[in-house]
């Protein structure tokens, strides 16, 4: 695939224009500078896990923006550059040259200076990226619902577990442990994320046999897409939440 070229929901190659690369690289640049700030001094006082999840919360609403009301194309410029930028990093602490961003990755996962951090951090963003494409191809402008269930959900999640949550428990001998606290997170993020999205003017549609017949906007929609990310992110296996989550959310807005 060429630089100055996408991929359209049908596979096939379109160009990319001025404005999509300018939305893009803006869109990165604004979550570059949310990550200097979350890692900066007026946010040293707050756990790894909440600084992780702001900065989580950040990268995939400019996705979402970018997804649903973006000019086409600029989606995967921002992905592309975030995948230049970890990339980047993780080709320089593999020759041992000192990166600032090493450092960031280790503050953010809660152990300074781990290089560990770095890989995992890039595996993470991979996983999501696939997912994010999927949705994409699978759905369209409505794979916002996707990133913005990813966005507020999963961060909301983790900030409730973590605070009231206690125990976290196995759903399964696959799955990552969870609390009741963080499902119900789960649950509220991406509902509110679906009802934002309606009335931004980009409503979902839940498949119509669930319901009988198609049921655009209000509250039931947000409701069935809360459902559904709430239950993947319950039983996903360590590291792929997000990809699944991603993916889950795709199915079900592109089949309303």
């Amino acid at each position: 695939m060429r630089l100055e070229t996408w991929l359209g929901r049908s596979g096939e190659l379109l160009p990319v224009s001025g404005a999509a690369w300018g939305a893009g690289l803006a869109a990165a640049a604004a979550v570059a500078g949310s990550a200097a700030l979350v890692l900066g001094p007026c946010c040293a006082r707050l756990p790894a896990f909440a600084r992780r999840k702001i900065l989580h919360a950040a990268v995939f609403s400019a996705a979402a923006w970018l997804a649903g009301f973006g000019p086409s194309g600029s989606l995967g410029v921002f992905g592309a550059a975030g995948t230049a930028g970890l990339a980047a990093m993780f080709v320089r602490m593999r020759r041992g040259a000192a990166d600032p961003g090493e450092e960031a990755a280790g503050v953010l996962r809660g152990s300074a200076g781990s290089r560990a951090a770095v890989g995992d951090m890039l595996t993470v963003w991979l996983c999501a990226g696939l997912g994010g494409t999927a949705a994409w191809l699978l759905a369209g402008r409505v794979s916002a619902h996707a990133f913005l269930a990813v966005a507020w959900g999963d961060a909301l999640g983790e900030l409730a577990g973590r605070s009231w949550g206690g125990v976290p428990r196995r759903a399964a001998a696959w799955c990552s442990p969870r609390t009741h606290a963080g499902s119900a997170g789960v649950f509220v993020g991406s509902a509110a994320a679906a009802w934002v999205l309606a009335a931004a003017g980009l409503p979902a549609t839940v498949p119509t046999s669930w319901v009988g017949s198609a049921v655009p906007g209000g509250i039931w929609p947000g409701i069935v897409v809360a459902a559904a990310a709430t239950a993947v992110e319950r039983f996903s296996p360590p590291h792929l939440d997000n990809l699944l989550l991603l993916l889950a959310v795709g199915v079900l807005v592109a089949n309303g």
